[in-house]
Order: C-alpha cells, then structure tokens, then sequence
C-alpha cells in the first residue's frame, strides 16, 4: 500500500506592489529650448531684357541688367501683377514697376468673345423664355458695341448683364 503525501501548504503570495523609481532620482528636467531656425538670406532681382524675376534660393543664372529689389516690394508687384497690372522697367528711377495694361483691340475682342460665350447657355430653347429674351438683348447690346467702338478704347462702356432671379438659373457671369 503507498504511502500518502503530506499535503502541500498552500503558498502565500503578498499583494503586488508597484514601485517607481526615477532615474536619476530627483524632478524630469524640462527638455532644452530648440535651437532658433537658420535664418536664410534671398535675394530678389528684376531684369528688364527678361522681364522677369530671380530669386537666390533657385539655381537660375541672373542677367546682367537684373536690379536687386527688395522682399516687401517683389511681393508688392506681383500682387499688382495679379490684380491685372504688367510690370515694366522704369529706366528713370532704374526700378520695376506695375502699371495699367494699355487697352487694345485684342483685349476687347477677347472680352467681347468671353461675355458671349458665358451667355451662350442663355440661349437654349430649355432656358425660360423671360430670362432667353433679356439675354437675347444684353448680347446684341454686345454686338453693337464691337461694330461702334470709340477711337480710345480706354472709355468703352461695356453693357450690364440683365439680372436672374430664378433660383434655377442663377450663375456667376
């Protein structure tokens, strides 16, 4: 007959404690400040025989007629440049600055194309007819005015599109 085992005292095992530690013992420093970013230096140029601006941040060769102009200014005129303006070398103060395109035939004509073709969908017989007849006039309007076109362009008077109130038909002209 074996012999019995002695049974096993249960194990005690004490309740889990979490310990922190800090190394080094003490308070986290703060990190360091960052170091202040390089400062970068570009130098801006006009160049009246390309009409055109370089910059030192690019690899482009400047021209030799090129101007150095300053940050505030360069973006001064292409601003202007946005807004419609040409920029132009002024030999007198040896600068480049933005003025008034001079108004030509072309620029009339293309306008003239522009506003009949952004009335083109006026004109389908799916249009309601109030809207196709107000349209119908603002575009002869149109017409008659590229056949009576004044000797200075500059004081063309160019026709007001009529007004939608259709919800439906309301766009951008």
């Amino acid at each position: 007959m074996p012999i019995p085992e002695p049974p096993v005292p249960p194990v005690l095992i004490p309740p889990f404690v979490a310990e922190t530690t800090t190394y080094p013992p003490g308070p986290i420093p703060p990190n360091p400040p960052a170091p202040p970013p390089p400062v970068v230096v570009i130098t801006r140029w006009y160049s009246p025989s390309a009409r055109g601006f370089f910059s030192s941040d690019t690899n482009t060769p400047v021209p030799a007629d090129a101007v150095v102009i300053s940050d505030t200014y360069w973006r001064q005129l292409l601003n202007e440049n946005a807004a419609g303006k040409d920029i132009v070398f002024d030999a007198a103060t040896q600068q480049p600055v933005a003025i008034v395109p001079p108004v030509t035939s072309l620029n009339v004509r293309s306008r003239f194309i522009s506003l009949m073709r952004r009335t083109d969908w006026t004109q389908t017989i799916d249009t309601p007819a109030q809207i196709r007849q107000d349209f119908r006039n603002y575009r002869d309007a149109l017409r008659l005015l590229m056949v009576t076109l004044p000797a200075d362009l500059s004081t063309v008077v160019w026709p007001t599109p009529p007004t939608i109130t259709n919800p439906l038909f309301n766009r951008e002209l």
